[in-house]
């Protein structure tokens, strides 16, 4: 199960959708469904290792590749923590 129930859905529809959205609104949409996609991520990568053993960290085991890529995606596209306070500082800018 994924912390937080489903992986950001309202987020990716309010960016794609709603035309009368502000800049920041977007931004603020974009950097929730990053922060829990990313954490998601990495739940699920850990989860699928720990369930599969030793076997699930070899590279000719496909649970290991998508560690490897959840972990890389998220250096280079940020993790949840850094979404996460960017979505806190826009929310505070919003509201000033």
């Amino acid at each position: 199960m994924t912390p937080g129930g489903p992986l950001a859905p309202f987020g990716c529809v309010v960016t794609n959708t709603s035309p009368k959205w502000s800049v920041s609104d977007v931004a603020m949409a974009a950097s929730r469904a990053k922060a829990r996609c990313a954490e998601a991520a990495h739940v699920i990568c850990r989860e699928a290792i720990k369930l599969h053993g030793a076997i699930g960290f070899t590279d000719e085991y496909d649970a290991g590749l998508y560690l490897k890529r959840a972990m890389t995606l998220s250096a280079w596209l940020g993790n949840a923590a850094l979404h996460r306070r960017r979505y806190a500082e826009l929310t505070v800018v919003d509201a000033g």
